[in-house]
């Protein structure tokens, strides 16, 4: 339950924005740039579309390992499996991940 938990927690959070100072004497950010806003969007749609193909302990443990930070040690802990176990779950759902970003099909499912 408290694994589930922190799943959904970590779901949740990648939707939060960091807001920083920003320092009028510096060049614009790109993220200003309207274009770029858009490329980004897409490909966050294209990769949330890429990890829904993917097995549910692959996911968590992409999941976890990216946007929660966790090291491989303490998503071994968190998800009850040794650590060897969420090294190579970790490095198949990287390697779909490639392959499903790079698939042009998935950007027709995206949109």
């Amino acid at each position: 339950m408290a694994h589930n938990c922190f799943i959904d927690y970590v779901r949740r959070d990648k939707y939060r924005t960091h807001h920083t100072a920003v320092n009028p004497e510096s060049s614009p950010d790109p993220g200003d740039e309207p274009d770029w806003r858009a490329e980004k969007m897409l490909a966050r749609q294209r990769l949330d579309v890429a990890l829904g193909l993917l097995p549910a302990e692959q996911r968590d443990v992409f999941l976890l390992h990216e946007e929660g930070g966790l090291s491989l040690n303490d998503i071994a802990h968190v998800t009850g499996v040794n650590r060897e176990t969420a090294k190579s779950r970790l490095r198949y759902a990287v390697g779909k991940l490639r392959v499903s970003m790079a698939d042009p099909a998935l950007q027709d499912r995206s949109g």
